[in-house]
């Protein structure tokens, strides 16, 4: 576990540990993602905005978050599904350029957002993630009030993009 930044709903600002694994030691990297069945924090957060951190670091190494990592399948899936914590915003950290397995962003928050130059995704207005030349929608926050969403012919979409949007129609 390492710390991540998240302010309050009273807007100050606190730290929480996330759950991480090594990918590579040559460059040093990890992906965030949960015990099996398990929140990837070790409590619960109720905050307005997760900044997911760009790196972290154990003992005497430095490791860049390069990417979010399901730990199961199926219909339950998810990185942050588990556990009862619940966001308002999540920054991705413009290292990260890698979602891995079924739905690793089945998150329970409104809108995504994403550090400038991040060289995989983007993030509209509403907080919907896109690839980074917005050809394919990524993910739809579960917690998005959109109901409609226009997509054009030339927009691809992403498997489970729209999974658990209730609001949309």
């Amino acid at each position: 576990y390492s710390p991540a930044a998240y302010t309050d709903a009273d807007g100050n600002s606190q730290s929480v540990d996330m759950y991480f694994v090594v990918v590579s030691v040559s460059p040093a990297e990890v992906y965030i993602t949960a015990p099996t069945n398990d929140d990837p924090f070790k409590t619960d957060v109720q905050a307005n905005v997760l900044t997911i951190p760009s790196t972290v670091t154990n003992g005497s190494v430095t490791y860049t978050v390069t990417g979010i990592e399901d730990p199961v399948s199926g219909a339950e899936a998810g990185t942050f599904s588990y556990g009862n914590s619940s966001f308002k915003k999540i920054v991705l950290p413009k290292t990260l350029i890698h979602l891995k397995g079924v739905d690793p962003l089945n998150a329970p928050t409104a809108a995504f957002a994403v550090e400038d130059g991040n060289p995989a995704f983007w993030a509209d207005d509403r907080g919907v993630l896109y690839n980074s030349d917005k050809s394919q929608i990524v993910h739809l926050p579960t917690r998005s009030t959109l109901s409609t969403l226009d997509v054009t012919t030339e927009t691809n979409i992403a498997p489970y993009a729209f999974a658990h949007c209730t609001n949309l129609k």
